[in-house]
C-alpha cells in the first residue's frame, strides 16, 4: 500500500462542511435496495462523512455508523487501485448480495471545481497547483457545457452496495 500523504490526512477538517456540501448523496433506488423489508436498525459499515447515514436516518432506521480507519476493510481508499474485494475480521467472508445502481450527477463547472477542491489530494497541493488544477478542471466543464449548450455536464457514478445479513 502507498504511503499517505499527511498533509491529506490533515487537510480535512479545514473544509468539512464545504466537503458536505459538495459531496453527492446517494441514489434513492441504491439506499431502498440496502435496507432490507421490515428493517428497524441498520450498520452502515464505512460511514465516511455520513452522506449514507442520513438517508438511513431519513427512513426512520435506527442506524450504527461504523467508521473503521484501516484502509484494507472494504478497500475504501479513493487511491486504492486494486480489486473490489471487501473483507474484514469479524465480516463474512463473502458478502451475501451485491448490486449496482448507475446514476448521473449534473454539475457547472463551479460546482464541479467546489467538489474538486474538497478532495484531500487537491486541498494538499500547493495554492498556486491548487489554482491551476482547479482552472484546467473548470475549462473542461466549461467545454463540455458549452458544446452541449447545457448549463450542465454529466458526471456518471455507479454506486455498488453490498447487503449482508447477521446470522
Amino acid at each position: 500500500m502507498t504511503a499517505v500523504d499527511p498533509r491529506r490526512a490533515l487537510s480535512f477538517g479545514a473544509f468539512a462542511e464545504e466537503y458536505q456540501r459538495w459531496r453527492p448523496g446517494y441514489p434513492p433506488d441504491a439506499v431502498d435496495w440496502l435496507v432490507p423489508p421490515r428493517a428497524t436498525r441498520v450498520a452502515d459499515v464505512g460511514a465516511g462523512t455520513g452522506k449514507l447515514t442520513g438517508s438511513l436516518l431519513q427512513r426512520g432506521l435506527v442506524v450504527d455508523a461504523v467508521e473503521p480507519w484501516e484502509f484494507e476493510l472494504v478497500g475504501i481508499d479513493p487511491d486504492h487501485h486494486g480489486g473490489s474485494e471487501l473483507s474484514a475480521p469479524g465480516l463474512p467472508s463473502a458478502p451475501e448480495e451485491t448490486a449496482y445502481f448507475p446514476w448521473t450527477w449534473e454539475v457547472t463547472p463551479d460546482q464541479w471545481c467546489a467538489y474538486l477542491a474538497t478532495n484531500s489530494a487537491v486541498a494538499a497541493m500547493e495554492p498556486a497547483e491548487r489554482k491551476q488544477h482547479l482552472d484546467r478542471a473548470h475549462a473542461v466543464v466549461a467545454r463540455v457545457c458549452e458544446t452541449t449548450k447545457r448549463p450542465t455536464a454529466p458526471v456518471r457514478h455507479q454506486a455498488f452496495c453490498v447487503r449482508w445479513r447477521p446470522s
